[in-house]
């Protein structure tokens, strides 16, 4: 996909970017819709507000870095606590 964006005139650093960038959007959109959370729980378990994550699953990928994707699949992937014994 990256092709694509050089085709379209970004250079291949900014391509490669807007790939990456892509990947972690679809990755965390299915996995928000697999796991039939609401856009708030899904902003609860990854530290945003629920606008961002509105503005994810709409793929405003302009308003999202590596970074905050990347920490945001990651926090989205990472197992509940376990329950404590009563």
């Amino acid at each position: 996909m990256s092709k694509l964006f050089e085709q379209l005139g970004f250079a291949p650093a900014q391509a490669a970017d807007l790939h990456l960038r892509g990947q972690l959007m679809n990755a965390i959109i299915a996995h928000i819709e697999s796991s039939g959370i609401t856009h708030d729980e899904a902003a609860r378990l990854m530290g945003v507000t629920q606008t961002q994550v509105s503005d994810l699953m709409r793929g405003r990928i302009d308003l999202f870095t590596l970074d905050t994707l990347t920490s945001m699949l990651a926090a989205a992937l990472k197992p509940p606590p376990p329950a404590q014994a009563r």
